[in-house]
This record gives C-alpha cells, sequence and structure tokens, in this order.
C-alpha cells in the first residue's frame, strides 16, 4: 500500500477502516491480551505483540511460540483514540500509528506504519 500523505512513498504502510463499533471496543481488541495472537495472525501468521499499553511502556513483537523479533516503546497514548510504537534498529527509525476516530455511525481505525 501506499502512503495516503504521499503516493510516491512505498516504505510507508496507511490503511482506514470504517468499523461498526465505538472506539472503545475496538481499543480493547487492539491492547487486550486476550486478542493478541488472532490480532496478529491478521497482520503476519504466528506474529503478536506483548505490552500493558500504557505510555513509556514496551511494546515486543513475538513470533509464535515465543520468539523476540523487536521492541518498541509507547511513544504516544490517548486512551481510546491513539498508539504510536517507536522502534529504534540500530539507527533506523521506524514507528506503527493506531488512531481510532469516532463517527456518526461508525468508527475509523487508521494504521500508519513506516519510517
Amino acid at each position: 500500500m501506499k502512503s495516503e500523505d504521499n503516493p510516491h512513498d512505498s516504505n510507508i504502510v496507511s490503511i482506514a477502516l470504517d468499523i461498526n463499533a465505538q472506539p472503545g471496543l475496538i481499543w480493547d481488541i487492539i491492547t487486550n491480551k486476550k486478542y493478541a495472537k488472532e490480532l496478529g495472525n491478521v497482520f503476519d501468521k504466528n506474529a503478536f505483540v506483548e505490552s500493558d499499553w500504557k505510555l513509556g511502556s514496551e511494546v515486543q513483537f513475538k513470533y509464535e511460540p515465543d520468539r523476540l523479533v523487536c521492541t518498541g516503546i509507547i511513544g504516544a497514548w490517548i486512551e481510546n483514540q491513539l498508539i504510536r510504537v517507536d522502534y529504534d534498529f540500530s539507527g533506523f527509525k521506524y514507528v506503527e500509528k493506531y488512531s481510532i476516530e469516532r463517527g456518526e455511525s461508525f468508527s475509523t481505525l487508521a494504521i500508519y506504519a513506516g519510517p
């Protein structure tokens, strides 16, 4: 996928989904440990993340059964609205951002990932 801000920048992945749910329910699915493996499989087989989902906390990206791939830090956090995870791979900066906006009859989950 191409970035919505710069369609020529293939290093950014972005997607926005309209979901017929309140922001709190979407937030719970993203941050609740009981959904981590099911949600991770949507992005990559056997992938999942572990965190306590608080500002400044670690986010560990893993593959089943428990192989650590990388660790990030929650750099921004607004309950039911925004999570930003900052990664530093030996000087290569990478960010994942999840935002939830409430519409009139649905909520929009937007996900951005890249350098």
